[in-house]
């Protein structure tokens, strides 16, 4: 097995573990607190300080070594055109969760009426389309030459 096949496997272990201990936390706090939406909240704000914090030391390390040019790496990524496509993709169901989450907030935390709103659909729509289009542009750049 080559290195690179051997980090990968080990990615994809450590991120299925990972998604294991998310379930089994946000289960076990549901006990706890007696609350599902608190108990998603709880371990999301966990797992956004964990990562931000391992951002934060890796960064400082990255940029102490002056080895790795961070710009230079995700252009060289999205030069690849599959890496592009699955980013781009998942950028798609990204825009389509922003969607759903934008309409239908109000209703999931009980401040609207259990009817739709015919109003809040297009601002959900374009508050989307807004945030896929600026996660998607880089990709698509790169892919066109725009950004070397």
């Amino acid at each position: 097995m080559t290195p690179r096949r051997l980090l990968t496997a080990i990615f994809a272990v450590s991120g299925a573990s990972g998604l294991i201990y998310e379930v089994a936390w946000m289960r076990t706090l549901r006990l706890l607190v007696g609350s599902t939406t608190l108990s998603h909240t709880i371990v999301l704000a966990a797992f956004m300080a964990g990562l931000a914090l391992g951002a934060f030391v890796a960064g400082r390390r990255v940029d102490a070594a002056g080895r790795y040019d961070i710009y230079g790496n995700v252009v060289a990524s999205f030069r690849i055109p599959w890496v592009s496509a699955v980013y781009l993709i998942a950028m798609v169901f990204l825009g389509l969760h922003m969607w759903h989450g934008i309409w239908s907030f109000g209703r999931s935390l009980g401040v609207a009426p259990a009817t739709p709103t015919p109003t809040r659909r297009p601002i959900a729509a374009a508050v989307a389309i807004i945030i896929w289009l600026g996660f998607s542009i880089v990709p698509i750049a790169v892919l066109l030459g725009v950004i070397r």
